[in-house]
């Protein structure tokens, strides 16, 4: 999906029109995350039981109509799921429990943590499980924190309260500082691969540098082999935006919030041409994702959620949005800025 190798695999569940669902994969962990729910029968249960976390941007049917499915699979293996998404979220999940019949479940076999972004900030967050055998009503237990926190692989999860004429929200994975080790100093040390490599790693990652490693019987010093070994990699991050409006009180969020050199998926519902209906409909044209991926200082643009009026010309689309976004690029950011400016007078 992107040239940069970014810690995560990722795959369009629907492709670029389908309903929105993200499938994330983290190799180092084996864990998996989904980044919306929408229709997601195309996922094999094997790769929906690696799925411990869920990123929704909100509620709309084809973001959430995924969630069925999820829970049907998980149903037999008793794996808590955690969720995050925007006001309303833990209603929504409790109201999809509550739909079904769970008299034959042993005591907490489902488990789900729900985590809901208030406006003010803070994240109320409610565990629904069904404590004892034929209890149905799903009550939460909640509590309040001011951060979220971080996912597989050690990712830290960043969020956003963007407008769309409801709450929605969108997400920054910032991924950990990575340690590759160089293969030449392997050999010239002549130390074999094995599970101290990533004790090493986890030091690095740590700041952890006094004292001693053992590896096969032999004592080495953290300090050293941390320098001499391992290759630090520049930490990446990726955003998720979806379904909001172009205003500036949207993209003020956005520049905020976003690292430089973020990858970004985005939406992009509609050929600049078609302006009035992504007004209308309150969704981007491919020349306004473009411009906030620009003024984000993103690396690259993956966008997605084309509008089905395209079917015959999805190519078209995607290139037109990278068209723009190679020429918003190599513009500084008081032009980008005044470009904005422009496209608002628009709406």
């Amino acid at each position: 999906m992107f040239s940069e190798k970014l810690p995560i695999d990722l795959s369009l569940v629907n492709g670029v029109s389908g309903d929105p669902a993200i499938f994330g994969f983290f190799p180092r962990t084996g864990d998996g995350i989904l980044l919306d729910l929408g229709h997601i029968d195309s996922l094999s249960n094997k790769d929906l039981l690696k799925v411990r976390t869920v990123l929704i941007s909100h509620t709309h049917i084809d973001h959430f109509i995924g969630f069925d499915r999820l829970l049907r699979v998980n149903i037999p293996h008793g794996r808590e799921i955690e969720i995050y998404g925007p006001p309303g979220i833990i209603g929504n999940v409790q109201g999809k429990l509550r739909g079904y019949l769970w008299n034959l479940l042993e005591p907490d076999q489902l488990r789900f943590t729900v985590h809901e972004l208030s406006k003010s900030g803070d994240i109320l967050t409610a565990r629904l499980t069904n404590s004892s055998r034929g209890e149905s009503r799903f009550e939460p237990e909640y509590f309040v924190s001011e951060s979220v926190g971080c996912l597989p692989d050690e990712t830290k999860l960043e969020t956003m309260l963007l407008d769309h004429a409801t709450p929605v929200v969108a997400y920054v994975l910032k991924f950990p500082c990575r340690y590759h080790v160089l293969p030449e100093v392997l050999n010239e040390l002549r130390l074999s691969p094995g599970p101290w490599i990533r004790q090493l790693q986890v030091a690095a990652h740590n700041g952890r540098k006094e004292g001693d490693i053992e590896i096969d019987g032999k004592k080495y010093s953290l300090e050293k082999l941390i320098k001499k070994l391992l290759n630090p990699i520049k930490p990446s991050s990726l955003a998720y935006l979806t379904d909001f409006s172009f205003a500036w009180d949207n993209i003020k969020i956005i520049k905020k919030t976003l690292p430089e050199c973020c990858a970004i998926i985005s939406e992009s519902n509609f050929k600049d041409a078609d302006f009035s209906k992504a007004l209308d409909k309150k969704h981007l044209t491919t020349r306004q994702a473009a411009l906030i991926a620009a003024y984000s200082k993103a690396s690259e643009l993956q966008t997605f959620h084309f509008s089905n009026t395209y079917t015959d010309t999805f190519d078209t689309v995607a290139g037109e949005v990278q068209s723009f976004f190679k020429e918003f690029s190599a513009e500084p950011q008081m032009t980008l800025k005044k470009l904005i400016d422009q496209e608002i007078t628009r709406i």
